[in-house]
C-alpha cells in the first residue's frame, strides 16, 4: 500500500512537472507569435506614422497659404475702409456746401490727400521709433489709427526697409532701420 502511494505521488509530481513544461512551452510559443506580429506590424506603423507626418506638413502648408490670403484680404479691406472714410468726409463737406453731385476730381483729391497722409504717418511712426522700439499696439495708441491700418502700414514700412521687426515676439517689436533714420534726417 505504501508503495502504491509512493508511485501515485511520483506520478502526480511527474504530471505537475509535465504541466509546468507544457505551460512554459506555450508561453514561449506565445512570445514567438507576439514577436512575429510585432516584426510584421512595425513597418506598417512606421509607414502610417510617416504618412501622418506628410499629411501634417501638407496641412501646415495649406494653413500658411490660407493665412497669407487672409492677410492680403485684410490689407485690402483696411485700405478700402480708409478710402471709404475719406470719401465720407468729402461727401459731408460737399453736402455742407450744398453741392449735389460728387465729381471725379473729388475722388482723385481723396487719393492725393491719402498720399500726403501716408507721408505724414510714415514720418510720425519713424519719429516714434527713433526714441526706441515699440510694439504695433503701442504705435497704434500713439498714432490714433485702427489696428488693421497700423499693422498694414508697419508691414509696408518693413517691406520698404524703413523699420526692422523682432519676429521672435508677438506682437512684433518694431525699431527704426538705418534707412529709416536717413529718411527722417532728410525730412527734418
Amino acid at each position: 500500500m505504501i508503495h502504491k502511494v509512493k508511485i501515485i505521488n511520483h506520478i502526480i509530481i511527474m504530471m505537475m512537472e509535465i504541466y509546468i513544461y507544457i505551460v512554459l512551452i506555450i508561453e514561449v510559443i506565445l512570445m514567438i507569435v507576439m514577436l512575429y506580429i510585432i516584426t510584421k506590424s512595425l513597418p506598417l506603423f512606421l509607414k502610417k506614422e510617416k504618412e501622418l507626418k506628410e499629411k501634417e506638413h501638407d496641412i501646415r502648408l495649406i494653413l500658411d497659404e490660407i493665412n497669407s490670403r487672409i492677410s492680403v484680404r485684410d490689407e485690402k479691406i483696411a485700405e478700402l475702409l480708409v478710402r471709404v472714410d475719406a470719401l465720407e468726409e468729402r461727401y459731408k463737406r460737399v453736402v455742407e456746401r450744398g453741392e449735389r453731385e460728387f465729381k471725379r476730381e473729388d475722388v482723385e483729391g481723396v487719393k492725393r490727400k491719402e498720399s500726403v497722409e501716408e507721408k505724414n504717418l510714415t514720418t510720425l511712426i519713424l519719429t516714434l521709433l527713433k526714441d526706441g522700439p515699440l510694439t504695433s499696439t503701442e504705435i497704434q495708441r500713439k498714432v490714433g489709427r485702427s489696428r488693421e491700418h497700423v499693422a498694414r502700414f508697419l508691414k509696408s514700412l518693413y517691406e520698404k526697409g524703413l523699420v526692422e521687426r523682432d519676429e521672435g515676439k508677438k506682437p512684433f517689436v518694431y525699431r527704426i532701420s538705418e534707412r529709416g533714420i536717413k529718411l527722417i534726417e532728410k525730412v527734418s
